[in-house]
């Protein structure tokens, strides 16, 4: 009897060892998800925010930029159901899934995303276009906010959420191309402001007071090293302080 327990007591070890290992392998599982972005004449569009969305509450889980070639990769995601939200300012928003990561179902290639531009005329309110919505510079992005949609009903949070590569999270924290500790200036001065007084200060921002907002990836070494994750350069109409 003493050793029908003993093997007993050794195969129950086993199992419990097999199912914790196996436990263990489960949570460290991984997908992938990818695809690439189109304009509307089917070209590759490059620059356009991709943002991966919990399917449950579509809280923001992480972001990033399409490449030159429009292609794009939401790489080390964990187990779950997963949106994903395309978007480039002054283009209709476009969301796609939800997908499942799973232990059988890691990887997820897109079929292309075609984005088209937003038509929509806001009453009362005379848009003149006087620049492109868009200017790709051989050193930053800028987004022409003065004269354009954006301008109207939006914050500068807001239209900081609307452009591509930056994403915002829930306690107001700013991140550029997937980089947190994005350095955020206003007329290019740094404001040393925490994260939650910039996200007040820039929810108190009309877009109205914008006239450009300018993203810088890659900073040149004429900046301070506190914006090697990358530079927002808000640029206001009239100073308001």
């Amino acid at each position: 009897m003493e050793t029908i327990k003993i093997s007993l007591s050794i195969v129950v070890s086993i199992a419990l060892l097999s199912i914790g290992a196996a436990y263990a392998q489960s949570n460290n599982i991984t997908g992938e998800i990818s695809g690439k972005v189109l304009d509307e004449t089917q070209k590759a569009f490059p620059y356009a925010s991709v943002t991966l969305l919990d399917a449950k509450d579509s809280t923001l889980v992480k972001g990033t930029l399409s490449a030159d070639n429009g292609s794009y990769t939401l790489a080390n995601l964990k187990q779950g159901a997963y949106l994903v939200a395309f978007y480039v300012v002054g283009y209709k928003k476009t969301y796609k899934g939800p997908y499942t990561i799973s232990a059988i179902n890691q990887l997820h290639k897109l079929d292309p995303t075609q984005l088209t531009q937003d038509s929509r005329q806001l009453k009362g309110v005379e848009i003149v276009k006087q620049k492109p919505l868009i200017e790709r510079q051989v050193d930053k992005t800028v987004i022409n906010v003065e004269n354009s949609t954006l301008a109207v009903g939006n914050s500068a949070l807001d239209i900081l959420q609307k452009s591509p590569g930056v994403t915002v999270d829930k306690d107001g924290k700013i991140s550029l191309r997937g980089k947190q500790g994005v350095n955020v200036m206003l007329d290019g001065k740094p404001t040393y402001l925490s994260s939650e007084q910039l996200a007040n200060l820039l929810r108190s921002t009309e877009g109205s007071a914008i006239q450009s907002i300018e993203l810088i990836t890659n900073p040149s070494a004429k900046y301070d090293a506190a914006g090697n994750s990358g530079i927002i350069n808000i640029r206001l109409k009239k100073v308001l302080f």
